[in-house]
């Protein structure tokens, strides 16, 4: 099984264009990509907590 994952920009007048991404990670790799985004998050907002300031876009 895999773990899927996509997400778009907004439209509007200050971005006209479009864009979509994602990722597809297997089950079993899951974990660990948990804690290597946490460790990203940590370095870079100072806390592993997952709150609306802290999003990856």
């Amino acid at each position: 099984m895999h773990l899927c994952y996509f997400d778009e920009s907004k439209h509007s007048k200050e971005n006209p264009n479009f864009f979509i991404g994602g990722l597809m990670i297997p089950d079993e790799k899951a974990l660990e990509f948990e804690s290597t985004l946490g460790q990203i998050a940590f370095n870079f907002f100072g806390a592993r907590s997952l709150i609306q300031a802290h999003e990856f876009h």
